[in-house]
């Protein structure tokens, strides 16, 4: 996770201006997730797409993403909703975040269908429209505990 945090940094070299963070911001995610198994009996990676916004100020925002993990179930099996707490660095280009939200499943070996997630992350903004992020959350309420790492590209609108 710290090479990827560095990598990320370093990534941010590329971007122009000194305020890529801002208010009023949209934004569409298309990233990697993987998630130690917390309802099936092995653990994979799924492609994620998402929205995200920042209606009102820079600092706080709110995300929905949903998670393709094994190619046979559908894509909707799964739907999450977060708010994101993120403290830009304009000069660095990057923004740490704590993000927490509560999860939806339609795979269940129990019955319980939700869990709530806590964590944090990095974005790297290369420039005014794209940028790079990478999160780690832990997921609480199915059958066991789980972890969740996530990676992808930030379009920003």
């Amino acid at each position: 996770m710290l090479a990827t945090l560095l990598v990320l940094i370093s990534l941010s070299a590329f971007a122009g201006g000194t305020n890529l963070f801002n208010k009023n911001e949209f934004g569409i995610n298309l990233g990697s997730a993987y998630v130690d198994s917390a309802t099936i009996d092995n653990s994979k990676w799924g492609a994620t797409l998402g929205v995200s916004a920042f209606p009102f100020q820079k600092y706080l925002g709110v995300e929905a993403d949903t998670t393709l993990s094994d190619g046979v179930t559908p894509a909707f099996n799964n739907v999450s909703g977060y708010g994101i707490l993120r403290l830009p660095i304009d000069k660095w280009h990057v923004a740490p975040y704590a993000i927490g939200g509560y999860k939806w499943t339609a795979i269940t070996v129990t019955g319980n269908n939700y869990a709530w997630s806590a964590g944090a992350g990095l974005e790297a903004r290369l420039n005014s429209k794209w940028g790079v992020y990478g999160d780690y959350q832990r997921v609480f309420g199915y059958l066991k505990d789980a972890n969740q790492v996530r990676v992808g590209l930030h379009l920003v609108f």
